[in-house]
C-alpha cells in the first residue's frame, strides 16, 4: 500500500505540472473531479456498510448453528429421561406390591409368634421349679454324702495313720538296735597308742629333714656358682664366634672384590697380570700406590712378552690401558722416591716385592700433605719455570706424593679416592683378617675346653643336688604320710568322741519316740472303731437318696427337652419375623429411593424443556434479523452498483471532454486515469485494512505484534483456505467446554500434589537405600573382622585341644550378608573331608574349640559349663582340662561334671552328700586349703 501511495504521489506531481500549464481548463475539470471523488467516497462508505452487514450475517449463522446442535442434545437427553422415568415407575409399582405382600405376611405371623412365646414362658417356669427342687434335694443329699465320705476318709486316714505309726515304731526299734551296736563298736576302738607312736616317728624325720635341707642349700650355692661360670664362658664363646663370623664374612667379601679386580676378561693374551699384583705394600704406602694406579687406569704387566710381541698381538690387549713389559721394573731406587720406600719396606718385611716400576723413581715421597705442598712450591716451581733449562726436570723428581695418596706436580694435582677402594689395601686387610681368624679360632678352642670342664663340674654338682633333693623328698613324703596318718587318727579320735555323744543323744530320743508311738497307736484304734459304727448308720440312707435323685433328674430332663424344643420353634418364628421386617424395610427404602429419583427426573425434564424453549424462541428472532440483514445487504449492493455506474459515467464524460485537448490534455487524462486506479486500489486496501483492524480490536490484538511475527512467505489466499478448514474443524468439534479452564486448574493442582508426594517418596526411598547401604557396609566390616578373629582363635585352640591337627572356618558364599559358615576340622592322623565323619568325642571337642574361640572374642567375667566333658574319653578330658586351665587365667569357670579327671582340675569343689539316710546337704571344699592342711 505504501508503494502505491508513493506511485500515486509521483503521478500527482506530474499532473500538477500539466495542470499548471492548462489553468484555463482547470475549473471544469475540478468540478468533475470533485464529483468523481464524492462518488468514490460514497462507494467506499457503501463498501464499509456492506462489510459490516456481512460480519453480522456470519455471526448470526454461527449462533444459529450452535443453537441447532444444543437443541439436538437437549432432545436426546429428554428422550433418555422419559425412558428412565417409565422404568422407574415400573420399579416403584413392583416395590409397592412386594411391600404389601411383606406387610400381610408379617401381620399373619405375629399372633403365632406371641402364642409360642407364652408356651415357652410356661415351660421355662416349670423347668425352673423342677431345677430348684432338684438343687435343694441335691444339696441335702450332698450334705449327707459329704458326711458319709468324710467318715470314710477319716476311717482310711486312721488306717493309714495306724500303718504309718506301726512302720515308724518298727523303724525306731531297728534304729535303737543299730545305735546300740555302733556304740559298742566305738568303745572297742583305741587311737591313743597309735597317735603316740606316730608322733615319735615324726620327730625323728624332722631332724633328718633339717640336715638334708642344710646340705641342699650348700649344693644350691655351689650349682649357682658353677652355672654362672658356665654362662660367662658361653657368653665369651658367643662373642668370640661372632667376631670370627664377622671376620670370615669380611674376608669373603674382600676376596670376592680382589677376584673381580684380578680378572682380565678383555685380555686374551697369556702372561698378562695386573700391575698391583707384582708387589705389596703396607697400610702406610698403599694409598700412594692406589692413587697412582687409579690415575693410570689400573695398568697391567706382560712378564713373558717384549715390546715387539705386544705390538704384534695388540688386538689381544685391553683398550686404553697401559701394558708394561718386564723391563719396566727396577730393583734399585733413588733415595727419597716412592720406589725407594717400597723396596726398603719389602726388605724389612721380607716380602716378595724386590722390584718396582721405573717411574716410581720419579715420584718424591713426602711425609704428609703439608710437606707435599711445601715441596712443590720450593723445589719444583723454580726448576720447572725455567724454559731454557729442560735438563733440570730430568735430573729432579717430576712429581710428589704424600702417604694419604695426594699426588701433585707443578702443573697438576690428583686427589686420592676412597681409603678402602684399592686392591693393595684390600690385600693388606685380607692378610690381617687371616691372622686375626687364626688367633680367634685358637681362642675358641681354648674356650671350648674350659666350657667342657665347667659343664662336667656343673653336671657333677647337679647330680649331687638331685641325690640330696631325692633323699629330702623321700623324707618329707614319709613325714607327710605320718602326719596324714596322725591327723587322720586325731580326727578319727575326735569324730569317735563326737559320734559317741551324738549316738547317746539319738538313742535317748529314739526310746522316747518309741513310747509316744505306742501311745498314739492305742488312741487311733479307739477312734477307728467309733467312725466305723457311724459309717454303718449312713449307709442305710444312701439307697433312698439315690432313688429320689434319679426321679427328680428324669423330670428335669423332660422339662429341659420341652424348653429346648419350644425355644427352637420360637427362634425359627423370630428369624422369619425378622426376615419379613427386613424385607419390609428394604422395600420401603426402595420405594422412597425410587420416588426421589422420579422427582429428580421430573426436575431435569422441566429444566431441559425450558432450555429447549429458550433455544427455539431466539432462533425465530435470529431468522428475522438474518433476513433483514440479507435484504439490507442486497440494497447496499444495488446502491453500490448504481454509484459505480454513475462513477463510470462521470469518468467517461471526463475522457470525452479531454479528447478535445491537445496531446498534453491526453497525457493528463492518462495520468489521471492511473491516479484514479491507484486511488481505487488504495481505497480497497484501506477498506480491507480497516476491516482487519476492527477484527483485531474485537480480539484485543495489536497489529504491530502480528506484523513482527508474520512470516515472510505469508499468502492471503493460502491463509484464507486454512481459516476455512479451521472453521470447519471447529464446527465438527461442537460446543465449547466453558468449564475447561476450571477443570485444567483442578487437574493441575492435583498433578502438583502428586508430584510433591512423588518427590517426597523418592527422597525417602533414597534415604532408606542410603541407610541400608551404610548398614550393609558396617555389617560386612564387622562380620569380616569378627569372622577373621574367631577363625584365628579356632586355628590356635584346635591344636591345643587335639594335640595337633588343624581346623578353620570357611564361608559358603562371597556375599558376606547372605553367606553361611562351615567348619573344616581335621584331627591329627585323619584326612576326613567333612566334620560328619568325626566321632562323637571329636565333634564335641571341635564344638568346644569353636565355642571358646567365640568366647575369647568378647569374654565375660565367668563361664558356666554343664557336663561338656560327658562324651569325652580320659585322654580328651585331659586336653579339655588343659584348655580350661589355660583360659582360667583371665576367665572364671564354673562347670558341672561327674568326671574324676575334671574334678582334679578344680580349685574349689561343691557337691551334694548324704551323710545320713534321707538327709542331703551341700559341701564346699577349697582344694588348695585341703592340700595345705593335709601336707601340714
Amino acid at each position: 500500500m505504501e508503494a502505491l501511495q508513493k506511485q500515486q504521489q509521483s503521478l500527482q506531481l506530474e499532473v500538477d505540472d500539466l495542470v499548471a500549464r492548462l489553468q484555463g481548463d482547470e475549473a471544469g475539470l475540478e468540478s468533475y473531479k470533485t464529483k468523481q471523488l464524492e462518488t468514490k467516497q460514497t462507494i467506499d462508505d457503501l463498501q464499509q456498510q456492506l462489510f459490516t452487514t456481512s460480519n453480522a450475517i456470519t455471526r448470526l449463522e454461527q449462533n444459529a448453528l450452535h443453537a441447532k446442535q444444543r437443541k439436538g442434545q437437549v432432545e436426546q437427553e429428554l428422550a433418555r429421561i422419559s425412558e428412565q422415568h417409565e422404568l422407574l415407575n415400573h420399579s416403584i409399582d413392583e416395590a409397592q406390591e412386594a411391600l404389601a405382600v411383606s406387610n400381610e405376611a408379617l401381620e399373619n405371623i405375629e399372633p403365632e409368634f406371641a402364642l409360642k412365646e407364652a408356651e415357652l414362658e410356661h415351660a421355662k417356669e416349670r423347668f425352673e421349679d423342677a431345677e430348684q427342687a432338684l438343687r435343694e434335694f441335691n444339696t441335702q443329699a450332698r450334705a449327707q454324702e459329704q458326711t458319709y465320705n468324710q467318715l470314710r476318709q477319716n476311717v482310711q486316714q486312721c488306717h493309714s495313720q495306724i500303718q504309718s505309726t506301726m512302720s515308724m515304731q518298727l523303724r525306731t526299734s531297728q534304729r535303737i538296735s543299730e545305735l546300740q551296736d555302733e556304740l559298742k563298736q566305738l568303745d572297742e576302738e583305741d587311737f591313743a597308742s597309735q597317735i603316740t607312736l606316730l608322733e615319735e616317728q615324726c620327730s625323728e624325720l624332722d631332724f633328718d629333714i633339717d640336715e638334708a635341707k642344710q646340705l641342699l642349700q650348700e649344693s644350691n650355692q655351689k650349682v649357682s656358682q658353677q652355672q654362672g661360670e658356665v654362662n660367662a664362658i658361653e657368653a665369651k664363646r658367643r662373642d668370640t664366634q661372632g667376631q670370627l663370623q664377622t671376620a670370615l664374612s669380611t674376608k669373603a667379601a674382600l676376596e670376592a672384590l680382589q677376584q673381580d679386580a684380578s680378572n682380565n676378561e678383555d685380555v686374551t693374551l697369556d702372561g698378562i697380570e695386573k700391575l698391583w699384583q707384582q708387589f705389596s705394600s703396607n697400610q702406610t704406602l698403599a694409598p700412594c700406590v692406589e692413587s697412582i694406579l687409579q690415575h693410570t687406569k689400573d695398568p697391567v704387566v706382560a712378564k713373558s712378552h717384549d715390546i715387539q710381541a705386544l705390538l704384534q698381538n695388540q688386538d689381544n690387549l685391553p683398550s686404553g690401558i697401559k701394558v708394561f713389559t718386564d723391563k719396566a721394573f727396577v730393583s734399585t731406587a733413588r733415595i727419597g722416591s716412592l720406589a725407594h720406600a717400597l723396596l726398603t719396606e719389602s726388605s724389612t718385611n721380607e716380602s716378595s716385592t724386590q722390584r718396582v716400576p721405573t717411574f716410581f723413581n720419579d715420584i718424591y715421597l713426602c711425609g704428609n700433605d703439608d710437606e707435599l705442598a711445601a715441596t712443590i712450591e720450593n723445589a719444583f716451581v723454580s726448576v720447572l719455570d725455567k724454559e731454557d733449562d729442560p735438563e733440570g726436570i730430568a735430573k729432579g723428581f717430576t712429581s710428589a706424593i704424600s702417604p694419604s695418596g695426594l699426588w701433585a706436580s707443578s702443573q697438576w694435582v690428583v686427589k686420592p679416592g676412597e681409603a678402602s677402594d684399592g686392591a693393595l689395601q684390600r690385600a693388606n686387610k685380607i692378610k690381617e683378617l687371616v691372622d686375626s681368624i687364626e688367633e680367634t679360632e685358637s681362642l675358641i678352642d681354648e674356650i671350648e675346653h674350659l666350657l667342657e670342664r665347667a659343664k662336667q663340674a656343673l653336671e657333677q654338682s647337679e647330680a649331687q643336688k638331685q641325690d640330696i633333693q631325692r633323699a629330702l623328698g623321700e623324707k618329707e613324703n614319709q613325714r607327710a604320710q605320718i602326719k596324714n596318718k596322725l591327723s587322720l587318727l586325731e580326727m578319727q579320735q575326735e569324730q569317735q568322741s563326737t559320734r559317741t555323744a551324738k549316738l547317746n543323744d539319738e538313742l535317748a530320743k529314739q526310746e522316747l519316740m518309741l513310747a509316744k508311738e505306742e501311745e498314739q497307736l492305742a488312741q487311733l484304734s479307739e477312734k477307728l472303731e467309733l467312725q466305723e459304727a457311724q459309717i454303718l448308720e449312713h449307709e442305710v440312707h444312701i439307697d433312698d437318696v439315690n432313688a429320689k435323685r434319679d426321679a427328680n433328674e428324669r423330670t428335669t430332663s423332660e422339662l429341659r427337652a420341652l424348653v429346648d424344643t419350644l425355644t427352637s420353634q420360637n427362634h425359627e418364628l423370630a428369624l422369619k419375623k425378622q426376615q419379613l421386617e427386613n424385607h419390609q424395610n428394604l422395600y420401603s427404602q426402595q420405594v422412597t429411593r425410587n420416588l426421589q429419583q422420579r422427582e429428580e427426573y421430573i426436575k431435569n425434564k422441566e429444566r431441559l424443556q425450558k432450555e429447549l424453549t429458550q433455544l427455539t424462541s431466539p432462533e425465530e428472532i435470529q431468522e428475522a434479523e438474518l433476513q433483514s440483514l440479507l435484504e439490507n445487504k442486497a440494497e447496499l449492493e444495488q446502491l453500490k452498483s448504481a454509484k459505480q455506474s454513475s462513477l463510470e459515467d462521470i469518468e467517461q464524460w471526463l475522457r470525452e471532454a479531454e479528447k478535445g485537448h491537445q496531446a498534453l490534455g491526453k497525457d493528463i487524462q492518462t495520468r489521471q486515469t492511473n491516479i484514479d486506479k491507484l486511488n481505487i486500489d488504495i481505497e480497497g486496501y484501506r477498506v480491507r485494512a480497516n476491516t482487519i483492524l476492527e477484527q483485531l480490536d474485537e480480539t484485543q490484538q495489536s497489529l504491530k505484534s502480528i506484523l513482527e511475527t508474520l512470516p515472510e512467505d505469508a499468502e492471503e489466499k493460502r491463509w484464507q483456505e486454512d481459516l476455512e478448514k479451521t472453521q470447519a474443524n471447529l464446527q465438527r468439534l461442537g460446543a465449547v467446554n466453558l468449564a475447561a479452564v476450571e477443570e485444567y486448574e483442578t487437574q493441575s493442582e492435583r498433578k502438583s500434589h502428586l508430584d510433591t508426594q512423588h518427590n517426597d517418596l523418592t527422597e525417602a526411598l533414597e534415604t532408606l537405600q542410603s541407610a541400608i547401604r551404610k548398614i550393609d557396609k558396617e555389617t560386612r566390616t564387622r562380620f569380616s573382622t569378627t569372622f577373621e578373629q574367631v577363625n584365628e582363635d579356632l586355628k590356635t585352640l584346635f591344636p591345643k585341644v587335639f594335640g595337633g591337627g588343624s581346623a578353620y572356618l570357611a564361608l559358603t558364599d562371597d556375599d558376606l550378608l547372605e553367606t553361611g559358615v562351615t567348619i573344616m576340622a581335621r584331627p591329627p592322623g585323619k584326612k576326613n573331608s567333612t566334620i560328619h565323619l568325626l566321632s562323637g568325642g571329636e565333634k564335641a571337642l571341635t564344638a568346644l574349640s569353636l565355642v571358646f574361640a567365640i568366647f575369647r572374642l568378647n569374654p565375660a567375667p565367668f563361664c558356666l559349663l554343664d557336663e561338656v566333658d560327658a562324651p569325652l574319653d580320659d585322654a580328651n578330658v585331659g586336653r579339655f582340662c588343659n584348655l580350661v586351665s589355660e583360659m582360667s587365667q583371665t576367665v572364671q569357670f564354673i562347670y558341672i561334671t561327674h568326671n574324676k579327671i575334671a574334678m582334679e582340675m578344680a580349685s574349689h569343689l561343691t557337691g551334694v552328700t548324704m551323710a545320713e539316710p534321707g538327709v542331703s546337704r551341700m559341701v564346699a571344699v577349697d582344694v588348695d586349703e585341703a592340700v595345705a592342711f593335709a601336707e601340714a
